[in-house]
């Protein structure tokens, strides 16, 4: 697969781009990308580990040290960040897509004036990280959202590059939840898309991580793989094509699992699930109807950062600065904020920018550009 190639099946960069075009002109459809077949080809990486610290767990590296890097260039100041977010420190990682690498920044009161990039440098094609409850560790997958390879599941130490690996248990789009007293992490065996008849092959999993290692991954349920899902295992959201909506609900007297389809079955994408209790959902869509009739009028393929609340209602839109639209919008780990990339419409689409969503004051905030950037995730600590 070449560079291109790699870049028009990514998330939904082909329907953007495509829809793009034709809205430029008046005439973009929003129709549903369903070229191509899932790919049968496995990642393997992570596979033959013999290093194992216990049954679940494969040491991949004792230590790894990071490397200063010059990808990207932030836009703000540490104090000018940390005063956004009402936080005492922060941490960001990222993919940097051009050279297939995490990116990690720090930011505090401390370093305010010389706030540097590093490799996590662990030689390892990563997606959707996500960092730990208290800061320490970061959580990546081998594959992304919509794409059919097998992923290796892996969590690195972000002070001394300590690197392992999930044994027997594929695992993709990570991410950390506290259960009690327990820190977790939810994952799904496979992220292919739910338009595929194989969907319900799959199913999601959370496993406990401590110290270093895992646990046994326990099975949350089969029949569906969803991106998000809440504490209590009583409210999931698939990540797409579809917007399918899992609810534990009351049918003669006994909870099940009921499935529905919100937002008209158009196609959506970057679901994320909010930090509070409120379940509400924010998404992307391709200028779908019951988004263009929220807002009163048409508008481009992620042009809106849009959530929904539990019921499926649409409560809010946020508008991607001109010239731009969103990508990779996730929750932040505290209050009322999103990340998300900007993909640049004078550069082919680029995600050259990584954002700061006010979901409150509906304000955009640009804190770093470079060429590629991708899946973002913003820890911070009041």
């Amino acid at each position: 697969m070449n560079y291109l190639q790699k870049h028009l099946t990514k998330s939904c960069a082909a329907a953007i781009a495509i829809c793009m075009m034709a809205f430029v002109f008046a005439a973009c459809t929003g129709s549903e990308n369903n070229s191509g077949s899932n790919a049968s080809d496995p990642n393997t990486s992570g596979e033959g580990n013999t290093n194992l610290l216990n049954a679940y767990t494969a040491l991949v590296a004792d230590s790894i040290e990071f490397i200063e890097t010059d990808c990207c260039k932030m836009l703000l100041s540490s104090d000018e960040l940390l005063r956004t977010v009402d936080a005492s420190r922060a941490k960001l990682v990222f993919r940097d897509d051009a050279q297939m690498k995490l990116i990690l920044a720090e930011f505090s009161k401390d370093n305010s004036d010389s706030i540097k990039f590093y490799d996590l440098n662990n030689g390892i094609d990563a997606y959707h990280p996500d960092i730990s409850p208290d800061g320490e560790w970061v959580a990546f997958g081998t594959t992304y959202e919509g794409w059919y390879h097998r992923s290796t599941l892996y969590v690195q130490n972000l002070r001394t590059g300590q690197l392992v690996s999930l044994e027997n248990q594929p695992g993709v789009v990570p991410r950390w939840r506290v259960l009690g007293q327990d820190t977790v992490i939810f994952f799904m065996d496979n992220c292919t898309l739910n338009v595929y008849d194989d969907w319900n092959v799959y199913g999601n999993y959370y496993v406990r991580f401590s110290d270093g290692k895992f646990s046994e991954p326990q099975k949350i349920f089969g029949n569906g793989s969803f991106g998000v899902v809440s504490n209590d295992f009583k409210f999931a959201v698939s990540i797409g094509q579809k917007f399918i909506v899992r609810k534990m609900t009351l049918v003669d007297g006994e909870e099940t699992y009921v499935d529905t389809l919100w937002y008209s079955g158009e196609q959506i994408c970057n679901v994320s699930l909010a930090k509070d209790s409120s379940l509400r959902v924010s998404f992307l869509d391709l200028g779908g109807k019951e988004g263009v009739a929220f807002v009163g009028e048409k508008y481009s393929p992620h042009a809106k950062l849009l959530v929904a609340d539990s019921l499926g209602k649409i409560i809010q839109a946020v508008q991607a600065p001109e010239y731009t639209v969103f990508d990779h919008s996730e929750w932040i780990s505290e209050g009322e904020f999103e990340i998300a990339t900007l993909q640049n419409m004078f550069k082919d689409l680029a995600h050259d920018r990584i954002v700061l969503v006010d979901m409150i004051l509906e304000r955009v905030t640009e804190i770093v550009s470079g060429t590629e950037l991708w899946h973002p995730v913003f820890w911070i600590e009041k």
